[in-house]
């Protein structure tokens, strides 16, 4: 059986063997190279997080996004929350030709759509539309009818990472008639979702247009793989192509996907091999508990490392540690430890037994629990728990 420490060494493989079999030959068609007649990326995010915070976890996305717009002919439409000064700062000296954006509400995201629906009639054609959305992302339940799913907005604070209660709401779904203009048009058009269960933005793929979401519809989303898929972004590239580099480089507690053939088998592979260990356990009672650790974390730490990502590596570590305290004079001083570890699970399992014949409904009142052991001396010996 796979554990969650052999997440580090599967996927690289997976994405290795996928570079290798394919030799990349299902590339996404939608690529940076400079031969549309006009290229024209549209930024929706940055909402969401604590409002103390100066600057947010989407700012690094949205500078490399800039960046690589200077470094190209991609026209930016940032439209970013604010409310965290540092932020503000950098897209005002950085994007002086777009008005002030500084709360990113309903009427904003309502007016973004009508500016991408305009252009969608109005580029030239083959002209390209990016649509890059990167703000914290909720769960779909099921009264929630939409085929996306919804985004933080305005100046809120998410209090809760599943439903992010705390913020406005907005769905994604209008973004499907942006696309069905681009359609018609023949431009090409992707779209990139970043938020947290940004798989529900995978309904909106079609043969002609290109998704990226950097997790499936049931997990959580972390900052890393939007840093890492901006960084790599450079003329000349396409998108699959920076998507499973970026997926081959990063290694997280989610399940990114994109919506190509070659991505297709990526998430097939994932299905029958790793996400198993990811499942949400409030879909899924069975499911197993690295999912719950990520939420609990997730949902106390919005802006901060998250400490399961280290558990991968936790096996080894503790691998390491039994060989370095085996060896030389502290073998038998690991071997005290190891025997008072085991007669202390002895201890607890008795403690457990007796609370349960006890039964629940009396530990309302005070027990006294006896518990005969042998202690640090070879001796028999008792103590009591007085238990309320």
């Amino acid at each position: 059986m796979k554990t969650s420490s052999d997440l580090v060494v599967i996927i690289p493989i997976i994405i290795k063997m996928m570079k290798w079999f394919f030799g990349l030959l299902f590339l996404s068609s939608f690529s940076f190279a400079q031969d549309a007649a006009m290229n024209q990326l549209y930024y929706l995010g940055g909402a969401g997080d604590p409002l103390k915070n100066p600057a947010t976890i989407f700012d690094t996305g949205v500078k490399n996004l800039i960046q690589f717009c200077k470094d190209s002919t991609w026209i930016p439409d940032v439209r970013f929350n604010g409310g965290h000064a540092d932020s503000e700062k950098f897209l005002k000296a950085e994007i002086k030709a777009v008005p002030d954006q500084s709360n990113f509400d309903a009427n904003a995201y309502k007016e973004a759509l009508e500016k991408m629906k305009a252009k969608a009639k109005s580029l030239p054609d083959g002209s390209k539309m990016l649509i890059y959305v990167d703000s914290h992302g909720a769960d779909r339940p099921d009264y929630v009818k939409v085929k996306t799913h919804q985004i933080a907005i305005s100046s809120g604070e998410v209090l809760d990472a599943t439903t992010l209660v705390g913020t406005d709401l907005v769905d994604l779904d209008g973004i499907k008639d942006v696309i069905a203009l681009a359609n018609a048009r023949h431009l090409q058009i992707a779209v990139i979702d970043m938020s947290c269960h940004s798989g529900f933005t995978q309904s909106l793929a079609n043969d002609q247009t290109c998704v990226i979401t950097s997790t499936s519809s049931d997990l959580f989303g972390y900052g890393d793989f939007s840093d890492v898929f901006t960084e790599k972004m450079k003329k000349g590239k396409n998108l699959e192509s920076i998507f499973l580099d970026t997926r081959e480089k990063v290694v997280e507690g989610a399940l990114p996907q994109i919506s190509t053939a070659a991505g297709q088998y990526l998430s097939t592979l994932e299905d029958h091999s790793i996400s198993g260990f990811m499942a949400n356990k409030d879909k899924d009672e069975h499911a197993d508990n690295l999912t719950e650790l990520l939420k609990t974390e997730a949902e106390h730490c919005i802006d901060c490392d998250m400490p399961s990502l280290r558990l991968v590596d936790a096996k080894a570590k503790l691998k390491s540690l039994s060989s370095e305290l085996s060896n030389g004079e502290s073998d038998s001083e690991f071997k005290k430890l190891q025997n008072l570890l085991e007669k202390y699970q002895v201890i607890q399992s008795d403690i457990e037994a007796q609370l349960k014949a006890i039964g629940y409904g009396r530990l309302a009142t005070a027990e006294n629990v006896e518990v005969k052991y042998t202690n640090a001396f070879g001796k028999p010996d008792s103590m009591v728990n007085h238990m309320t």
